[in-house]
């Protein structure tokens, strides 16, 4: 760059040329000792926290941290093998989850039961009910007690 006398440089400008920048890293000027360094820069690359499999973006300068791998860990129930560096499946966990599935659908299921029996107990309970409406209510307390 040619300046004419008296011609400033623009603001955070330098002469000094950068060196070469191998891939995953960029060149970066210290103004205050005028030399260029190199850094990671893993910017916009996809990584996964191998403690739970979701991905992190990745923002700033320098090394990955030391808990992140490039490697998906695809669906379900995963956890890192550090050894192995891969995803194994996690049949706890998946187990768990299906317990918990189950657990809730079990309580659904008396919640309908307990809404369906409601009705029919305060007709019984009032002598209103009919003999359908008490073998309805015999058949739904039943349900609701079978296999707990």
């Amino acid at each position: 760059m040619v300046r004419s006398p008296g011609q400033r440089r623009p603001a955070n400008c330098t002469d000094i040329a950068p060196p070469d920048i191998p891939s995953s890293h960029i060149a970066v000027f210290d103004a205050e000792t005028q030399t260029w360094s190199l850094q990671e820069d893993h910017r916009g690359e996809t990584v996964y926290d191998t403690t739970t499999g979701n991905q992190v973006y990745i923002s700033d300068l320098g090394p990955l941290p030391e808990n992140v791998t490039s490697v998906s860990p695809g669906g379900g129930y995963k956890k890192w093998d550090s050894k192995a560096q891969v995803w194994m499946n996690d049949e706890a966990a998946e187990a768990a989850a299906r317990l918990r599935e189950a657990e809730g659908t079990k309580n659904r299921l008396l919640q309908i039961a307990s809404e369906k029996i409601a009705p029919l107990q305060d007709a019984v309970d009032l002598d209103k009910a009919t003999n359908k409406e008490k073998a309805s209510l015999l058949a739904w307390r039943k349900y609701r007690v079978q296999d707990r």
